[in-house]
């Protein structure tokens, strides 16, 4: 999958199950999308895919969601109330990346942490309510 348009939240489940499939425990996934555009639905129809069992909700106040998967640890983070470096690091989720599968929404809240290597989900909203999802893979950005 690298392009596709969902019309429905069940599309959007379809698509990120598909992608769950081609990733691996310590890869890191940016999902970049306004508010509304699906990015937590997103999450949920990759975790559905990973095996994780409880349910996935949006870690906008917790910060950082965890959930056990069937190949292990799933990171979940929300980064929309994330006002700086501190912040970031007071959270905790540098020390995952590369260790667990770290799925980060709102990642240009990032700073200085973007990983070296990591798959980028772009969302963009449509003005028919469909969802354009594109994914791709960057591999030692510098």
């Amino acid at each position: 999958m690298d392009t596709i348009i969902s019309f429905a939240v069940e599309q959007t489940h379809d698509a990120a199950a598909q992608f769950a499939r081609k990733v691996v425990a310590s890869d890191t996934v940016l999902i970049q999308g306004e508010i509304g555009a699906g990015k937590t639905e997103f999450v949920r129809g990759m975790a559905r895919e990973l095996g994780v069992k409880c349910e996935v909700s949006s870690p906008t106040f917790a910060i950082i969601n965890q959930y056990e998967s069937g190949w292990g640890l799933v990171i979940h983070a929300d980064l929309y109330r994330i006002r700086g470096e501190a912040d970031l690091i007071s959270s905790g989720l540098p020390e995952w990346f590369g260790k667990h599968l770290c799925i980060v929404e709102w990642p240009e809240r990032l700073g200085s942490f973007m990983p070296a290597s990591f798959w980028l989900v772009k969302m963009v909203m449509k003005p028919d309510e469909s969802r354009l999802i594109s994914v791709q893979r960057y591999v030692g950005v510098a």
